[in-house]
């Protein structure tokens, strides 16, 4: 059975019909707007706003024409309230358009502040709380207010907005901050409510970051989560750490292991909330470990989580310009693997990667070319199109550093193998781009040799000349050295007289 306010709605007459109504009962038109203020008495006082809403126009439109009490449409002051609730919603839109007109109806706003009703309240502290978002300074002076409210307060919602206000009031006072952020973690051990809980570790986390016992309570907190079974819950719980990791990241490491299980869970949220937190505990120190665990877990993840755990491994290493990476053959091996990932679509970020490197690092070319060469070989990889980038990327390192490789002829194969025709023509392009670099330093390789065993013919001929001419001068040797110099043995007219020695 349809619900009463669901009725009320159904068979609510609009404002159209009021109209039509007064034009044709002219002559007994106090009867109608009697029986109409009747019907908005009722509709005012149900659940549903629709119903309220058109009752509020109807009445709008009676009082306008016919001056219409609208005291004695009060019922217990709920119409007082559902009227005020609106008003203050209405300021809100007006201050978003014209900053100017606050000035005009903000002492009634900050009297409402001490509104004993807590809808009233409610409504009056989501404006400030979105005001203050946006120019937080102008509203210091009200901190006074704000503080009474904090500690004074029992409605969860009305403590929610107002802790959002602390958050960016604390930032630009720091005297306010001492004496708000032991009320906050007094909520934080008292309160029962876990998204009053999330909210205290927030606002701890991100504007009293200086309070160390604050901190070290809302770790304690975002714990409690982490452990519970609802993943809703251990969700808080990531997102806490998440927000503490940029000035607090001990917090993140304290958690390790549930962090990383947490990539294993069943819920996308869950893992992309891990996965953004492992990559934040990612230094020089740990890279290579935590990429290993990374690729472990893309390997038997989903299409959509598997590139998430690639896309994120690729942006952390390569930031700063590789700050984090110490051992660029390991990382080049990586990406190799990477590829090799059957649901890996990073082909492109791992195109960029493969030739920045090469560009950068010399030390890195001949692995960088053996990597190249597995790649290009890899059967799998050709009908995979995200990957073709990938491919051009290492054809082009084949054939741009083939000096380092230690079989060009293997490359050459490789780049001119038939299954080459299922890629696009632009890779095809660099395909043979490649083939006649390694082509090209195969033949001068060819005529370098060519030239070489010439060259040690040559000299190993001249070293033979050489060695029968010394032979023959140590054979006259013994005869030269008894000539004096006047003898010369094209003159076979001259004598000679060996010296008679003693």
């Amino acid at each position: 059975m349809a619900s009463p306010s669901l009725m009320d709605n159904l068979f609510q007459r609009s404002l159209d019909d009021i109209i039509k109504g007064l034009r044709h009962q002219q002559s007994t038109e106090s009867t109608f707007i009697s029986k109409v203020i009747e019907e908005i008495r009722r509709e005012i006082k149900t659940t549903d706003l629709q119903t309220k809403s058109t009752a509020l126009q109807k009445l709008t439109y009676l009082n306008s024409i016919h001056y219409i009490d609208m005291k004695d449409l009060n019922s217990g002051n709920e119409f007082e309230v559902f009227v005020r609730k609106k008003a203050v919603g209405v300021v809100f839109r007006l201050f978003e358009k014209y900053p100017d007109a606050a000035r005009v109806c903000f002492k009634r706003l900050v009297e409402s502040l001490e509104s004993s009703d807590s809808q009233i309240l409610s409504s009056v502290v989501g404006v400030f709380c979105e005001l203050a978002s946006k120019d937080p300074r102008s509203y210091l002076p009200l901190a006074p207010e704000f503080y009474r409210i904090l500690v004074g307060s029992r409605n969860n919602w009305v403590l929610i907005k107002v802790l959002k206000i602390f958050a960016n009031l604390a930032p630009l006072e720091p005297r306010l901050a001492k004496r708000v952020v032991e009320p906050i973690c007094d909520h934080l051990r008292k309160t029962g409510a876990k998204s009053m809980v999330f909210e205290c570790i927030r606002t701890v986390a991100t504007s009293f970051t200086e309070y160390e016992s604050a901190v070290k309570l809302a770790a304690v907190k975002i714990r409690e989560f982490l452990l519970e079974d609802d993943p809703n819950l251990k969700y808080l719980g990531l997102h806490g750490l998440s927000i503490m990791a940029p000035k607090h990241l001990w917090a993140v490491l304290e958690n390790k292991d549930i962090v990383i299980q947490s990539l294993n869970d069943e819920d996308l949220n869950i893992k992309l909330e891990s996965l953004c937190l492992v990559m934040a505990m990612v230094s020089e120190s740990n890279v290579v470990e935590i990429c290993r665990v990374l690729v472990n877990y893309a390997l038997k993840s989903d299409l959509e989580f598997c590139n998430e755990i690639l896309g994120s491994i690729l942006s952390t290493c390569c930031q700063n310009v590789y700050e984090i990476i110490t051992d660029f053959d390991w990382y080049v091996s990586l990406l190799g693997e990477m590829s090799r990932i059957p649901h890996c679509q990073k082909g492109e970020e791992i195109e960029n990667q493969l030739i920045d490197i090469g560009m950068r690092v010399k030390d890195v070319r001949p692995e960088l070319v053996r990597v190249g060469h597995h790649l290009l070989i890899d059967p799998a990889l050709l009908g995979n199109p995200y990957l073709h980038r990938m491919l051009s990327a290492a054809a082009w390192v084949c054939g741009e550093y083939v000096e380092f490789s230690g079989n060009p002829v293997e490359l050459l194969e490789a780049l001119l193998q038939p299954r080459t025709s299922l890629l696009p023509s632009s890779i095809r392009t660099v395909y043979m781009q490649s083939a006649f670099k390694v082509l090209f330093f195969c033949v001068c390789t060819y005529i370098e040799q060519k030239e070489d065993m010439t060259l040690e013919v040559s000299d190993l001929t001249s070293k033979g000349e050489c060695s029968e001419s010394s032979d023959l001068a140590s054979a006259k040797a013994p005869v030269e050295c008894d000539q004096d110099e006047g003898f010369n043995p094209r003159n076979s007219s001259q004598s000679y007289e060996r010296p008679f020695c003693c």
